[in-house]
C-alpha cells in the first residue's frame, strides 16, 4: 500500500510521511455491494458494521452503525488509505434523519448536504462529509478536525462527561 517513509520537503521537526503507490486503483462498491451492507446492518443494528470483504480501516465517532463511502466522478468506491470517504451512510431511520435536517436547515441551522439514497431494495441515509475537500483530480483530501475531546486533550472514552462549562471554557481560551 504504501512505499517508504520520507521527510516531507515542508517537513516541521518530526513530521514524518507516507508515499502513496502510484498505481492505486480504488475499488468500486457496486449498488448491489452498498444494499447489501445496508441490509446486513438493518438486520444486526448492534453487530459490528464491517461485513464481508470491506476494509477494516473505519473510523466515525457515535454508537449508530454506519459506514463511509467514497463519492468519484459519478460512482462510488470503498475508501482506503489512499481514497478519503467523501460520505457516510446511515442505514437506520433515513426518512427521520432527512425530516430532522430539514427543519435543523430551516431553523436557521448549518447542516451538511445529504440525502436519501436507495442502494437495490435498500434505503438509507447518506450524508456528505464536511471534512473534505474536493481535488482538480476528481478525488478528496481529508481535512484535519478536531472533536471537543481533542480540543480539551482528554480521551475519547469520557466524550459524554464533557460539560457545556468545559466547552465554553476552551471557546474563551481561543
Amino acid at each position: 500500500m504504501y512505499g517508504h517513509l520520507h521527510i516531507p520537503t515542508s517537513a516541521r521537526e518530526g513530521d514524518v510521511a507516507f508515499e502513496s503507490d502510484p498505481d492505486h486503483e480504488p475499488l468500486i462498491a457496486s449498488t448491489a455491494d452498498i444494499g447489501a451492507r445496508i441490509a446486513g446492518i438493518k438486520a444486526r443494528p448492534t453487530a459490528s458494521a464491517f461485513a464481508g470483504d470491506w476494509p477494516l480501516r473505519f473510523s466515525l465517532a457515535g454508537v449508530q452503525a454506519k459506514f463511509a463511502l467514497a463519492r468519484i466522478g459519478g460512482s462510488w468506491y470503498r475508501p482506503d488509505a489512499q481514497t478519503p470517504s467523501t460520505h457516510i451512510v446511515k442505514p437506520g431511520a433515513a426518512r427521520n434523519k432527512h425530516i430532522e435536517a430539514f427543519e435543523a436547515r430551516r431553523a436557521g441551522f448549518a447542516v451538511p448536504r445529504a440525502r436519501v439514497a436507495h442502494f437495490d431494495d435498500q434505503s438509507a441515509y447518506v450524508v456528505e462529509r464536511f471534512d473534505r475537500e474536493l481535488m482538480p483530480s476528481g478525488f478528496s483530501r481529508r481535512l484535519h478536525v478536531e472533536d471537543l475531546q481533542q480540543a480539551l486533550g482528554r480521551d475519547p472514552e469520557g466524550k459524554y462527561l464533557t460539560s457545556p462549562a468545559d466547552a465554553i471554557a476552551l471557546l474563551r481560551r481561543h
